[in-house]
């Protein structure tokens, strides 16, 4: 992980990208895997342009990036889980509001 964060693309900063290449987070996950599981067996380093060429995880709900996905990809790894399942926020308000969003409305 510091090694990544060491060549995170200028253009992750922030919430503004290139939205040309939106694959969302299960797609770019995997696509993200894959790509360190090639640089642990070629002991290639990855680079800014690896990182560059993965495109864009989208999740325009919780504004999130690239950056917070490498992370829950991390933690989804970590505890075992797909990362559909892994969410972080930025925000102390957004957690709630997203439950309230995707409750079951025909319960009271």
């Amino acid at each position: 992980m510091p090694d990544i964060l060491k060549v995170i693309p200028k253009e992750w900063d922030g919430t503004t990208f290139n939205n040309s290449n939106l694959l969302g987070r299960p797609n770019w996950s995997k696509k993200f895997i894959k790509l360190v599981e090639k640089s642990v067996a070629s002991g290639m380093p990855i680079t800014e342009a690896d990182l560059t060429n993965l495109g864009n995880a989208q999740d325009y709900l919780r504004v999130s990036t690239n950056i917070s996905t490498v992370l829950e990809t991390a933690l989804a790894l970590k505890h075992n889980r797909d990362v559909e399942q892994i969410f972080t926020f930025a925000s102390h308000s957004m957690p709630v509001f997203a439950v309230m969003m995707n409750g079951n409305k025909n319960k009271v």
